[in-house]
């Protein structure tokens, strides 16, 4: 089963515990780091305080343009975490044995929990500035590593497994 964000490019955030982020919480954490945003209205079919949720779309006022986040649980969405999991294990298979290919083996092997953001209409620095805090947020409340399709994994903002495009 493909994540539903395909327009533009997906990056994906692979937890290796349950973060417990909520969406209120999240929209919290993003206004206390400066950022004027909220939630489009047609993505509110969630309970702001429940760490159960599939799918989130913010905006920063003044902005066009959006940032999507899908959010799945291993084993409460069916198989996506585990199919997602095995599908990069697969391309990172043929990359050359080092300590980073062994723990993004390690993280995506162990992961419970899957975030999948996309910024749909373009780049712009203020909702670079909002994608960036979210992966932030993400990877350090779920002891996560960061997966950008066409690049590689990152963990702490570097990238530490770099994957050839045509893989």
């Amino acid at each position: 089963m493909p994540l539903r964000c395909r327009l533009g490019r997906t990056i994906k955030v692979f937890c290796t515990k349950l973060s417990g982020i909520s969406p209120g919480k999240l929209l919290d954490e993003l206004r206390e780091s400066g950022f004027d945003c909220r939630y489009v209205d047609t993505s509110l079919d969630f309970d702001l305080d429940s760490p159960v949720w599939a799918r989130a779309e913010l905006v920063c006022a003044g902005s066009l343009r959006s940032i999507v986040i899908e959010h799945y649980i291993g084993g409460l969405h069916g198989t996506l975490v585990e199919e997602e999991t095995e599908q990069l294990l697969e391309k990172v298979g043929p990359a050359e044995e080092s300590w980073n290919k062994r723990e993004v083996v390690v993280y995506l092997r162990m992961s419970r929990e899957l975030f999948a953001i996309q910024m749909e209409g373009g780049e712009a620095e203020k909702m670079k500035g909002l994608l960036d805090r979210c992966l932030q947020l993400f990877a350090t409340m779920g002891e996560g590593v960061l997966y950008v399709d066409g690049e590689g994994f990152f963990r702490k903002g570097k990238l530490i497994l770099p994957l050839a495009k045509h893989h």
